[in-house]
């Protein structure tokens, strides 16, 4: 059995047990599962028609749901052990049910449009920690979606389902919501990064022969207690520079149609806040579209390059990096094997992500580990990820046959 297996069966396993014990049995219930995503870069491009590129986790989330004959909703979120029950009729959410507010955002447009008509009893588990930020909403939501459609027969494809996250996540969590997160999570193949056009509407495929790499994620103990706020602060620093920049380019859309010449020549009409924030949004379009030339011819050290480039410009032009992210990616810098690193922006536990040769990972990890004890005296919790394959539904006689094992 693969890794990826494994992790999966370990998980079906916990939703069907969970199901079965608290619903009676598991007959005629919906399973869908969805891996986490993770973008490699164009962060924070996606609200100005961004191109990005992004692979899928093998960190994932489970849905499992069946519809019932009254109105009632009962969801249990086996990772956290927690539960809510609710009626059909009331899809408010408050302070107290948290935890459950995307499901319920869901829930109430997939209703109002006449998708789903009856209760529901729903379990939840994940196994994808918090310190991929977005990447988590994505997995719950697209897993959800897919198990619901089954559950109600929603006859609408899945990318069209997607626009559900969409308005859902802004709604919720406001502009930083991004569509390159659920459409990886919903689509992607292993061994497989892809690229995102979001001005095209475009999504592609990019070759990555996964055994020669390894994905090692460095999460410190620090929290990031109010992501969501501040990466919505800088979407709207992003939109005062765009009016600015509109005074010398007439017609332009967003920063997609701002060329680093033009800003360079210009840096003296906006405040430096204001024109760090959109510089590195223009930088980091380039970026993106010169490191998917370079992982297209596969030249891993080039893409790399980039990736370190773009967290110097999230730390220095978008101010959202602290010491200790930037520590740790300048020891990946100097350590052989690390191609690249950067910080997970938007994500409530500060962590940095590291592309390394796979023969050389516990080595990396364990030298940056141990550089980071020295400096900060404290131990950084590793990860070790690989690129996976996109959600799908899952069988009844598939989980059997994985128990029986």
């Amino acid at each position: 059995m693969g890794k990826n297996s494994k992790i999966i069966s370990d998980i079906n396993i916990q939703v069907y047990n969970t199901f079965g014990k608290n619903f009676g049995n598991t007959k005629s219930f919906s399973y869908a599962i969805a891996p986490a995503a993770l973008i490699f870069l164009g962060d924070h491009t996606h609200y100005n028609d961004g191109i990005l590129i992004s692979t899928a986790i093998n960190r994932y989330c489970a849905v499992a749901i069946r519809r019932r004959n009254d109105q009632k909703v009962n969801i249990i979120r086996k990772d956290f052990d927690i539960s809510i029950s609710f009626e059909l009729t009331n899809l408010e959410t408050d302070d107290s049910d948290s935890s459950f507010r995307l499901i319920k955002g869901l829930t109430k447009l997939l209703k109002e449009d006449e998708h789903i008509n009856t209760g529901f009893d729903c379990v939840i588990y994940s196994c994808s920690p918090n310190f991929l930020g977005l990447g988590c909403f994505a997995a719950q939501q697209v897993a959800f979606i897919i198990a619901a459609k089954k559950a109600f027969n929603i006859k609408l494809p899945i990318k069209e389902l997607l626009n559900y996250i969409h308005i859902n996540e802004t709604n919720v969590i406001g502009k930083i919501s991004n569509p390159a997160h659920y459409t990886t999570s919903a689509f992607a193949k292993e061994n497989n990064l892809y690229i995102s056009d979001l001005r095209k509407n475009s999504f592609k495929s990019i070759p990555f022969d996964q055994s020669e790499y390894n994905i090692i994620s460095f999460m410190t103990d620090e929290e990031f207690s109010t992501p969501n706020l501040v990466c919505n602060e800088r979407i709207e620093e992003c939109e005062v520079g765009v009016k600015g920049v509109r005074l010398y380019i007439w017609g332009i859309k967003n920063l997609r149609d701002v060329k680093l010449d033009f800003m360079q020549k210009h840096f003296h009409v906006l405040p430096k806040r204001i024109y760090n924030r959109i510089a590195y949004n223009v930088k980091e379009r380039i970026r993106t579209e010169e490191a998917y030339k370079a992982i297209k011819n596969k030249d891993v050290s080039s893409f790399g390059s980039y990736i370190f480039e773009s967290h110097t410009s999230l730390s220095q032009d978008y101010d959202l990096s602290i010491p200790t992210l930037d520590f740790i990616v300048n020891e990946c810098k100097a350590t052989e094997g690390v191609f690249g690193a950067k910080m997970i922006s938007c994500s409530p536990s500060r962590t940095i992500f590291a592309l390394a040769k796979s023969d050389q990972a516990k080595t990396i990890a364990e030298k940056i580990n141990t550089a980071f004890k020295n400096k900060f005296s404290k131990e950084l919790t590793i990860n070790y990820l690989s690129t996976t394959n996109g959600a799908k539904l899952i069988s009844d006689k598939e989980i059997h046959h994985k128990i029986d094992d």
